[in-house]
């Protein structure tokens, strides 16, 4: 039998007029939103219910999808009033006592990552409840858990998770909304402008897919043999930083470590010099204490005379950025930023890789790294 899959025949997916796999699927993130968007109201509901209803509750997951727990984690937060510890799925048997009250929520693109099952068998063994969202239909976790919302997000054929990330946080950010209105935190009016937001968002992405190209093809060409890079943000961005970073290595070889500002000053930043550049993703002015916590950070490292990249989005009052160079973004309201740098974050590791002639689709393949011209390190004399 021939099986179909997002219109690609015999169960493989067609990279179509896409050079490679991953940028086909970060061109993918906006239909992928759409899709959580689709996602039935009441599944939604239930999730946020059973948040309300658990004693405790904990996020778990491992690489992309713990990071993506991380960055949810402020959506709790900010917009419900509700702190959820994430603690990385391999680590979580060591720290969480579990009880019948308290529910594990993990998130999994494949469901079928060890780590995340193994933490999951534990809370069923302690009487935990157990919760996920997962990708992959019919996977261990699916059958595992006790609530699953299904993303739909469609096979990951590259070997990083790009789409798939962008799915897991706005249906969890749609989670986070349905609990603030739980709560008691969130009117219809604010609930409404929620929603419509999120609408207009994939718009927004599928902006950047194009207009944002000849900026990455510059400055994967000017920047891929700089060997060491620090990528930092505030509040949420910090777990954009720590995701993109996670991106940034996995595809492009190069030694990327992601933190937040505030961090990066205790001692890390004896490490700037003229080796190491950094990426700092910068909120809208209309989060002053982010923003203005941000820009400190930058000075901070150009003090140093380090070199930083900013991704930011173009403000109306002309206000001059202390950056050496820039990812412009389209503008977005506050609830999606993140998103839009992740998105941005997700481009530079591609065209950073790209630049180096990277094996993109399958990064360090069975039998190591090959070493191409392009490669930051010099030959051996």
């Amino acid at each position: 039998m021939t099986v179909t899959i997002d219109g690609d025949v015999g169960g493989r997916v067609d990279k179509a007029s896409y050079p490679h796999y991953t940028l086909k699927e970060i061109h993918e993130g906006a239909d992928c939103i759409e899709k959580a968007l689709a996602i039935p109201q009441a599944d939604i509901v239930e999730m946020a219910k059973r948040i309300d209803a658990s004693q405790r509750v904990f996020l778990t997951g491992m690489g992309t999808s713990y990071y993506v727990a991380l960055t949810t984690q402020y959506y709790f937060a900010n917009l419900a009033d509700f702190y959820i510890p994430v603690t990385s799925a391999d680590e979580l048997p060591a720290l969480a006592q579990l009880g019948p009250n308290d529910l594990t929520l993990a998130i999994s693109q494949s469901g079928e990552t060890h780590e995340i099952l193994k933490a999951l068998r534990y809370a069923n063994q302690h009487g935990g409840q157990t919760a996920a969202i997962v990708n992959m239909p019919g996977s261990s976790i699916v059958r595992e858990v006790d609530h699953i919302i299904l993303q739909g997000a469609g096979p990951e054929t590259c070997a990083i998770s790009t789409k798939s990330t962008i799915s897991q946080i706005t249906i969890l950010l749609r989670v986070a909304v349905e609990l603030a209105c739980l709560r008691g935190k969130c009117g219809d009016v604010v609930y409404a402008e929620h929603h419509q937001v999120l609408s207009e968002l994939p718009e927004i992405l599928r902006e950047m897919y194009t207009s944002l190209v000849p900026t990455m093809r510059r400055l994967g060409h000017t920047y891929c043999h700089t060997p060491n890079w620090f990528f930092i943000g505030r509040g949420i961005y910090s777990a954009v930083a720590l995701e993109s970073a996670f991106k940034f290595k996995e595809v492009s070889y190069l030694h990327a470590e992601g933190m937040s500002g505030g961090f990066l000053k205790h001692g890390t930043i004896a490490l700037i010099d003229d080796q190491t550049h950094s990426l700092a993703f910068i909120p809208s002015p209309e989060e002053h204490h982010l923003f203005n916590a941000t820009l400190s950070n930058i000075q901070e490292i150009r003090a140093r005379d380090g070199l930083v990249i900013g991704v930011h989005q173009l403000t109306d009052d002309g206000l001059q950025m202390p950056l050496d160079d820039a990812i412009v973004v389209p503008a977005a309201p506050a609830l999606v930023t993140p998103l839009v740098h992740l998105t941005a974050g997700q481009m530079l590791a591609y065209y950073m890789a790209l630049a180096l002639e990277r094996n993109i689709d399958k990064p360090r393949a069975p039998g190591g790294l090959t070493i191409r011209k392009s490669s930051i390190f010099p030959a051996a004399s």
